[in-house]
């Protein structure tokens, strides 16, 4: 739109604004030689980008093969643990054998039954249960206090590391932890003034009222009550292993008396 001669001129809403200049017109061989220039440009900064941050590329998996490779993940780690735990007694086998040379001397008794458990030789809750209070009641007996020890802290820090030993021959079984830990409660109970000679009488007197109250005649009232349901020319099955195993043989034994 004009203005009336001899007035300024004004730019109404819609017109160019004049301080901006107009683009210069560029020929078509320009403007291709112009975007081949950009595009050269960007993928050298792209180069010079992967080659200081490297990413893989990883393609996006559907919720089906999510979840397959979870599930494959956890059946993985399961086997792993699960081997562990059945093999871990024969893996620590060699270097159990040696590991008492890296502490204080062990007792003869413990050092042979960390080769029997490793073996395998002794099999059975109650058998290895046994083994160790005969073990343990071994060392006790044979026990010497340093001079400048108190009984109770030395015979128990002596405890421990003999259980510790046995641990790493083969896992413990359920009896023959409450077997530690009663032993190592009645010593750490024992009076700072204790002699060597008391502790040895108490930890030998705990060992056997174990072995009696815990294992010995609980079989024996197990296996008097499973015989008394027991007739002649009864068909007995039998199913189990492990602990179940003396206590089906405690049965048996009773009722073919």
């Amino acid at each position: 739109m004009t203005s009336v001669e001899g007035e300024e001129k004004v730019n109404f809403k819609g017109d160019p604004p004049r301080e901006y200049p107009k683009k210069p017109t560029m020929t078509k061989a320009e403007r291709r030689a112009l975007q081949e220039k950009q595009r050269a440009a960007k993928a050298a900064a792209r180069d010079e980008t992967d080659q200081k941050e490297p990413q893989q590329i990883k393609a996006k998996a559907t919720p089906r093969q999510e979840k397959s490779i979870c599930q494959k993940k956890a059946i993985e780690s399961d086997n792993d643990k699960n081997i562990s735990r059945v093999a871990s007694h024969l893996l620590n086998q060699h270097t159990s054998h040696h590991h008492h040379t890296k502490k204080e001397p062990m007792h003869w008794a413990i050092i042979k039954l960390g080769l029997q458990y490793a073996a395998g030789t002794i099999d059975g809750s109650n058998e290895r249960c046994i083994a160790m209070l005969v073990a343990i009641k071994q060392m006790a007996l044979d026990y010497q206090c340093p001079s400048d020890a108190v009984v109770s802290r030395d015979l128990d820090k002596k405890l421990k590391q003999a259980v510790q030993h046995l641990i790493e021959s083969r896992p413990h079984a359920i009896s023959m932890g409450a077997a530690v830990r009663q032993l190592r409660a009645i010593v750490a109970r024992l009076p700072p003034e204790t002699t060597q000679t008391e502790a040895r009488r108490e930890l030998c007197d705990a060992v056997d009222a174990f072995a009696q109250e815990r294992i010995i005649l609980p079989g024996q009232v197990i296996g008097r009550t499973g015989a008394a349901k027991i007739r002649n020319n009864d068909l007995v099955a039998v199913f189990g292993g492990g602990a179940s195993t003396d206590a089906i043989e405690a049965i048996l034994f009773s009722a073919t008396e």
